[in-house]
């Protein structure tokens, strides 16, 4: 049976932001990954020689939620699991509700979303 991995795709190796993608295969993975970030940014932004992929081997996708081959769209899901190591937008704290715009690893207490508030105040229940 094949195991599913987990990469992190770049359209260049000098950006910041890229994609999680979870597939069988590296070869696989990359051309899924192109092909999301062509149709969701546009090909004009990454040239196919430029793109860089990597094995992220440190992964645990037991509690991926969806099994097959696919790009991570759920930022929070992909944060929760460790494939990416900060998130922007409008992610909600699990405790209080409270907007944030930037969420960090250092956010993530068993498996849920906590503000910093909520950590300064202990309600996180390490």
């Amino acid at each position: 049976m094949k195991k599913l991995k987990s990469y992190w795709w770049q359209s260049h190796p000098d950006e910041e932001h890229g994609l999680a993608v979870v597939h069988y295969n590296i070869r696989e993975a990359k051309s899924m990954a192109y092909s999301h970030w062509g149709s969701e940014i546009g090909f004009d932004d990454v040239e196919f020689t430029d793109q860089t992929i990597k094995w992220q081997k440190d992964v645990d996708l037991s509690k991926l939620k969806d099994k097959t081959p696919h790009v991570i769209d759920d930022y929070k899901e992909g944060l929760i699991l460790g494939m990416y190591s900060f998130i922007e937008g409008e992610n909600d704290c699990d405790k209080c509700g409270m907007c944030m715009d930037y969420v960090s690893q250092e956010n993530v207490i068993n498996d849920e979303i906590i503000c910093d508030d909520c950590l300064e105040k202990g309600d996180s229940n390490e």
